[in-house]
């Protein structure tokens, strides 16, 4: 089996709508089809687990999932097919779609997925990570930070100085490649 986020990456912050997407590639090695999935969030994210978890498969006519919210120990979301006949076959998909809120700090944050085959006697898990594992990026520059500024110089004296573009939440805003302009009311200043 293979499992795909989408968007792959984000920005923190943001409230976006994921897609997670199971394709059951049928590697010959004598699997069942795909019964259910359990899905992770990871810690810092913020759903709403009253909102609508939507659903559809890759097949023709629709086979049936149903998609829950499972709370019982981390946020997840739980899929599964109703009965065998709804099972995944060889390159067919099932997706759910759920809106999330970014957490408010860059990095990795990997998403965690147990598929299960229905074998209608409960089936063989295979853990694993989803392909792309929506890395959080900072956002657009909000703010400029300058550092190390010298409480005085003498004119004609070179000085150092650093600023770091950051985001709403306080990240480096590392894609800024904008000009930023000096002003000073120093008529000697160069």
């Amino acid at each position: 089996y293979e499992a795909s986020i989408n968007p792959p990456s984000s920005y923190v912050g943001q409230t976006v709508n994921y897609i997670i997407s199971f394709l059951d590639i049928g590697d010959g090695v004598g699997r069942e089809g795909l019964g259910s999935a359990d899905i992770t969030i990871p810690a810092g994210y913020s759903v709403d687990t009253t909102q609508r978890l939507i659903i559809w498969t890759s097949t023709t006519p629709e086979k049936e999932w149903v998609a829950t919210w499972d709370l019982a120990s981390n946020i997840g979301i739980h899929l599964r097919s109703l009965g065998d006949k709804n099972t995944l076959s060889n390159g067919e998909t099932v997706s759910v779609q759920f809106t999330a809120t970014n957490p408010t700090s860059a990095g990795n944050y990997p998403w965690g997925v147990v598929a299960t085959t229905n074998s209608g006697h409960g089936g063989t898990s295979f853990p694993f990570t989803l392909i792309g594992d929506n890395p959080v990026t900072a956002n657009k520059a909000a703010i400029f930070i300058v550092r190390d500024f010298p409480s005085s110089i003498t004119a004609g004296t070179q000085g150092t100085f650093t600023v770091t573009a950051k985001d709403e939440y306080d990240n480096i805003a590392t894609d800024y490649t904008g000009i930023v302009h000096f002003t000073s009311s120093d008529n000697q200043a160069v």
